[in-house]
């Protein structure tokens, strides 16, 4: 469904909300994968097993379901569209950290989503989540094709041990580490982005 534009006198900057209106997708296509489809089991009638295996996810702390292969992630594509044409590809993966939800995710498309961005083909921001049972932190990774291949590396590899490790990540510094190596190489890529629950550098 297309989002409502926000309303121009509700901004701050009105050119960058004007802007940003501008390119809102007529639809978007998305697809999802997530192994114990914990985010929609809240909106259904569930019986038998599959009821059993969500009051374990909802009631069960991370920590006693680690061992039995019970994290909860998911990930996604979306594909936006706009006058019949693909506007871009967003993609990433949420999974539960150590004591909070990871995230890390990505935009391709022609534009930067503000004003402020046009001249960077790539720019890193953080965000807060809000999930079930704990909050959490994630990283958006923005680029245009003009970005180098590095670039782009960095925005969409993750560290696949937080998904099958018995092992929880700790921080989003441990979920996407290329990320993280490459931000503080390329500072001007993005402002500072919080790592918290990571005390030293990203566990190997």
């Amino acid at each position: 469904m297309p989002q409502p534009p926000t309303p121009i006198d509700d901004c701050p900057d009105k050119a960058d909300c004007a802007f940003r209106n501008a390119h809102i997708p007529d639809f978007t296509y998305e697809f999802e994968v997530s192994p114990f489809n914990v985010f929609d089991a809240l909106n259904r009638q569930l019986k038998g097993i599959h009821r059993i295996v969500a009051l374990i996810m909802f009631r069960a702390p991370n920590s006693l379901r680690d061992p039995l292969s019970l994290r909860a992630w998911l990930v996604y594509i979306s594909v936006p569209i706009r006058a019949q044409r693909v506007e871009g590809i967003q993609g990433g993966l949420y999974v539960e950290g150590r004591t909070r939800w990871l995230a890390n995710t990505w935009n391709v498309s022609g534009d930067m989503p503000h004003l402020e961005w046009q001249s960077k083909a790539y720019v890193v921001d953080g965000f807060t989540l809000t999930m079930t049972n704990t909050g959490g932190a994630g990283t958006q990774h923005y680029l245009t094709p003009a970005a180098t291949a590095e670039q782009f590396q960095a925005a969409r590899s993750f560290n696949t041990r937080c998904v099958t490790s018995l092992v929880p990540c700790r921080c989003l510094a441990d979920l996407a580490p290329h990320a993280f190596e490459y931000i503080n190489r390329h500072p001007e890529v993005g402002s500072t982005i919080v790592t918290e629950g990571c005390s030293s550098a990203p566990s190997q």
